[in-house]
């Protein structure tokens, strides 16, 4: 247990009851906005992220108008967590009834990047399908030179008889900014890899053979955007590249599989395995090693 304890959660709602009209939040909470793939607290990390921000509203029966100003805790261990006011987000989320969304959001990390980001989410029911479409349109400066970035999430999903089906295809550009994301899943079970520079192609299903019981499996295929800049983690670090860009962009692919059982009323438990194969750019730059996991969790809730 790296920070033992600190302040994770305390916060000031103005106005929370009420279903129009204005209400604001302000104090340290954890965020989470969307699918969780820009702004997120991720829970399966070892050290969640919580922000202290301050958020207005404007409700009305069917929208939501929302500001937000928000600022990632920095971890410090064994002392108080606390912001750098300087590196943050601010802009306006909107939710226009129940099947869109759009945001303006300016994200700053001074030394490393400013971003100017501009996107939505829509979804559509198309016959027995839904349809999810989440474009992002980006300008971001590192080093003093500023370049057009985008994303792009498309997502089939249906329910057949007692199964849950997504198919989902994922994009981003070379110098894309992930901003904060919540990411588990999203790209592999493992959490290898950041949604940067890379070409996604992902299948998610849900098995539910009991009401208790959920089986879970997914499979994720990876093809790099440009091999000159490499492949990156989620919290947006380097992991590998190949300056000559001689090699091919095919990255691997990894299988999955994992089960939940809600035993009790306050106990879920569970576990899973998951085993990435390499693709032909690690091979000739790393020790291709492929690596695999397999795990058991237990959750208590009261």
């Amino acid at each position: 247990m790296r920070d033992g304890a600190d302040l994770y959660e305390a916060y000031i709602d103005l106005f929370p009851r009420k279903k129009t009209g204005f209400a604001a939040r302000f104090g340290r909470t954890p965020l989470s906005y969307s699918d969780t793939r820009l702004i997120g607290s991720p829970q399966w990390a070892n050290l969640t992220r919580t922000y202290d921000m301050a958020r207005l509203q404007w409700r009305t029966k069917s929208n939501t108008y929302e500001i937000l100003y928000a600022s990632p805790t920095q971890i410090r261990i064994y002392r108080f967590n606390r912001p750098t006011w300087n590196e943050h987000i601010f802009g306006t989320y909107n939710f226009i009834g129940k099947k869109f969304e759009v945001y303006a959001l300016k994200h700053q990390q001074p030394g490393l990047l400013d971003s100017f980001v501009a996107g939505g989410r829509i979804m559509q029911p198309m016959g027995k399908w839904k349809l999810t479409l989440e474009p992002v349109w980006q300008r971001v400066r590192r080093n003093h030179i500023w370049s057009p970035e985008g994303a792009q999430v498309v997502t089939f999903s249906r329910k057949v008889g007692n199964i849950d089906n997504a198919m989902e295809y994922k994009f981003a550009s070379s110098g894309f900014d992930q901003i904060y994301p919540a990411a588990h899943d999203k790209l592999g079970h493992e959490d290898l890899f950041g949604w940067r520079n890379l070409h996604n192609v992902r299948y998610f299903g849900t098995w539910r053979p009991h009401k208790a019981v959920a089986w879970n499996f997914m499979y994720n295929a990876n093809w790099l955007v440009d091999p000159r800049v490499g492949v990156f983690s989620i919290p947006n670090r380097l992991i590998v590249r190949d300056p000559s860009g001689k090699n091919k962009r095919w990255a691997g692919h990894e299988a999955d599989s994992f089960l939940l059982w809600n035993y009790a009323k306050f106990m879920t438990i569970g576990g899973g395995f998951g085993a990435y194969s390499n693709g032909s750019y690690f091979h000739r730059i790393t020790p291709n090693r492929s690596p695999y996991f397999i795990y058991f969790t237990h959750l208590f809730s009261m």
